[in-house]
């Protein structure tokens, strides 16, 4: 009978590593067939492959950085309403879509900076306007705080990393907050076992972003000067449109523009023609107050 007991109790405590990974698994997002997009490419860089598109000529140069699991078509909408304002450039942002064969143990955003960086390089970008939405805008703002000669101009559509921005619900709302719980969730996400176990899981990409959002990220807002647009949403539930107000007040040269009344939580998709002419406007230096009228009377027309 002893033996019995000890038996079920080594087999239990086997069990509990296994039912932590499959946990984890569960709550974590996960990877999906990417839309094929006519007319892109693919380059190496250093650690990996990055598929992207870039159309049109032009002194300046609009790269776009889609949000969190997503991919360069996020910008349909939007890349068929850009004239030829400037070069436009979108990726799938290392690690997403079909630029997904990286070798790295991080997703965090000082990486994926140095990899966008890099990215530029070798497209010979020596000066680009940012447009991202979430987990790019989030980026974007990383990048103009680091790189600022390299950053011309800020377009922010609902960005994600303000302290507590994320309204993630249960365990894994838990897992997406910097901390302890966080850190388990990198550290269980980054074992040579789980990664087999699970290939199709996004937990790595999702809890090393994550934890370089709050208040690191939010330090870093006060060293932004790049001509800034803010965009939000009130009907954006994931994000409330508080924290896109509370990142505006920290970055100096900046407008927080709210599209309550004209937008759902995926702004590019319900007002691409606001997204393409704020990008094609700031990249060409019009002035922020002056976009912002150009953006009010653009609402007012479309009512």
């Amino acid at each position: 009978m002893k033996l019995q007991y000890i038996i079920f109790i080594v087999l239990s405590l086997a069990a509990v590593p296994f039912c932590v990974l499959l946990t984890l698994d569960h709550v974590a997002p996960h990877s999906y067939k990417t839309p094929s997009v006519e007319g892109t490419r693919n380059i190496m860089l250093t650690s990996g492959n990055i598929r992207y598109q870039s159309t049109g000529t032009g002194r300046n140069t609009i790269l776009f950085l889609h949000g969190f699991n997503a991919h360069l078509g996020s910008w349909n909408k939007v890349w068929s309403k850009i004239d030829n304002c400037a070069r436009t450039v979108r990726l799938d942002i290392p690690g997403f879509g079909n630029s997904d064969n990286w070798e790295t143990d991080t997703y965090a955003l000082p990486e994926q900076g140095k990899r966008i960086i890099e990215f530029m390089d070798t497209l010979e970008l020596t000066r680009v306007t940012l447009v991202g939405i979430t987990m790019g805008a989030n980026l974007s703002a990383w990048l103009a705080s680091h790189y600022p000669s390299r950053i011309n101009g800020l377009v922010l559509i609902s960005p994600s990393a303000y302290t507590n921005a994320l309204q993630h619900t249960g365990l894994y709302g838990l897992l997406t907050k910097p901390g302890i719980l966080n850190d388990i969730g990198v550290f269980i996400a980054r074992r040579k076992l789980y990664r087999k176990l699970f290939p199709n899981s996004r937990a790595l990409h999702s809890f090393t972003a994550t934890s370089s959002y709050g208040q690191k990220w939010d330090a870093e807002l006060k060293n932004i000067y790049t001509p800034t647009i803010i965009l939000s949403s009130k009907n954006d539930r994931l994000i409330p449109i508080k924290y896109a107000r509370a990142t505006s007040s920290d970055i100096r040269n900046s407008i927080f523009i709210s599209l309550s009344t004209a937008a759902d939580d995926n702004i590019p998709h319900a007002q691409p023609g606001i997204v393409a002419q704020t990008a094609c406007q700031i990249s060409n230096d019009v002035n922020l107050q002056q976009i912002s009228m150009n953006i009010r009377e653009h609402l007012k027309n479309t009512k």
